[in-house]
């Protein structure tokens, strides 16, 4: 019988002791052969007590557990710290806020059997006792008309090609030697870059999606705004990194704001232009509140109906404005 492949789950972790502490519990019911199997743990110079629940915790763990403790240095540093302590042929990247299923790792590394893959990826589904607010950051997030299907959620049809991210990624420790680490300048955008450049190599990327795992979503709007607009932010860069991979679902959400300015603008001086920007606008309510209402109906809860629609439009304002900000400011540079 051909002996499964060693894995290491690396996890970067800051000042989230309580999180971490039951996503390290957690992983005990994950069913893998021990002795191909590791944790690694990069505490990104974390102040909140980390390291003594560590101690205290470590002999509850019914795995080979590693813990590196470094300077704060973000979180693609973190990454790569755990990787240069790692030692698994396959490398598994998660989070500290993640819940994990018995057959989770099983199902997230079985196409490393061909060849030709060189990064695969799952799901994140939010946890069940999360707050509404929580749960509707998420919803807005991962649906269609959040962001295009591109996370690997709900339909299959989507807008753009699935990348796996950074809480649920798996990825061939040989590749790193071909094409580098994670770029310690980017944040968040570097698992796009990582893929892209596994891509450039030459391998496939697939998704797993019965290969979930649970996760907290932001849980706050003063949480939810910064990582949006930062996103845009990150594609820009992505784009003049990669423009063979670039999609239209990047610079939907900027598109969308500039169509809307010209529309307003134009519409004080031809009424046709007005009418347009209504229908446009009534056509987009259309959409995001079908969102809200298959949110309502998933989650059993009126509330999402009103909070699934102001999320998404927040989300488009954030993630093309972003955009046009460090559009703006790459040509300055130019």
């Amino acid at each position: 019988m051909k002996k499964q492949p060693f894995i290491s789950v690396i996890i970067p972790t800051l000042n989230r002791k309580q999180v971490l502490a039951e996503a390290l519990l957690s992983f005990n019911k994950v069913a893998y052969p021990r002795d191909r199997l590791e944790l690694v743990l990069v505490s990104d110079g974390s102040t909140d007590g980390t390291d003594k629940m560590v101690t205290t915790i470590k002999k509850k763990l019914n795995y080979h557990f590693v813990f590196v403790k470094k300077a704060r240095g973000g979180i693609s540093a973190a990454k790569n710290a755990a990787i240069k302590k790692s030692r698994g042929q396959i490398i598994v990247s998660t989070d500290d806020d993640c819940l994990f299923e018995s057959k989770w790792l099983q199902k997230l590394t079985a196409p490393f059997a061909d060849p030709r893959i060189g990064s695969v990826g799952g799901p994140d589904r939010a946890i069940k006792k999360e707050s509404i607010l929580a749960k509707s950051i998420d919803f807005a997030f991962s649906s269609f008309i959040g962001s295009g299907g591109i996370h690997g959620r709900f339909l299959k049809v989507k807008l753009g090609n699935f990348y796996p991210v950074g809480c649920n990624m798996a990825f061939r420790r040989s590749l790193v030697k071909k094409i580098g680490y994670f770029d310690e300048s980017l944040a968040p955008g570097e698992e796009t870059d990582f893929n892209h450049r596994i891509e450039k190599a030459g391998f496939k990327i697939v998704l797993v999606r019965e290969a979930f795992v649970w996760h907290r979503p932001r849980n706050s709007i003063k949480r939810f705004i910064p990582f949006a607009f930062k996103r845009g932010m990150a594609r820009v860069e992505i784009v003049r990194r990669h423009r063979q991979y670039a999609e239209l679902i990047y610079f939907l959400p900027a598109i969308m704001i500039l169509v809307a300015a010209c529309l307003l603008l134009l519409g004080f001086f031809f009424s046709i232009f007005w009418k347009l920007f209504v229908g446009l606008l009534m056509i987009y309510l259309l959409l995001i509140f079908s969102a809200g209402f298959s949110s309502a109906l998933t989650y059993r809860h009126p509330l999402y109906f009103f909070s699934v629609p102001f999320l998404i439009f927040l989300q488009h304002a954030l993630h093309g404005s972003g955009f046009l900000f460090a559009f703006i400011k790459l040509i300055e540079k130019k």
